[in-house]
């Protein structure tokens, strides 16, 4: 699923679930907070709930969300995310341009 900053789902594949739009905001305003650690910025966090695992990335405005079984490759899904995230740039233009 790729939402806004603010959980509005923009693209979905496969099944929808309930907790990503709720969840994208909250990682929103995670992200914001987690960056005044003085750590560096937050590129991505990866949760447990259940038997679902969700993979969270910031590609401001956009937020990247993979929802997946606990023992999913979630390396693999964080690699790939740049290059999704190069693939939505004319989606982030239009969100940007809009905002």
């Amino acid at each position: 699923m790729v939402s806004d900053q603010y959980g509005v789902p923009l693209v979905t594949v496969g099944k929808e679930i309930a907790a990503e739009e709720s969840s994208a905001s909250v990682f929103s305003f995670t992200t914001e907070q987690t960056s005044k650690l003085g750590m560096g910025s937050c590129h991505s966090i990866t949760t447990f709930f259940r038997d679902q695992i969700f993979v969270f990335v910031n590609s401001s405005p956009l937020v990247l969300i993979a929802v997946g079984r606990p023992d999913a490759n979630v390396g693999l899904f964080l690699s790939m995310s740049f290059d999704i995230s190069a693939a939505l740039d004319p989606l982030r233009n239009a969100v940007v341009s809009n905002f």
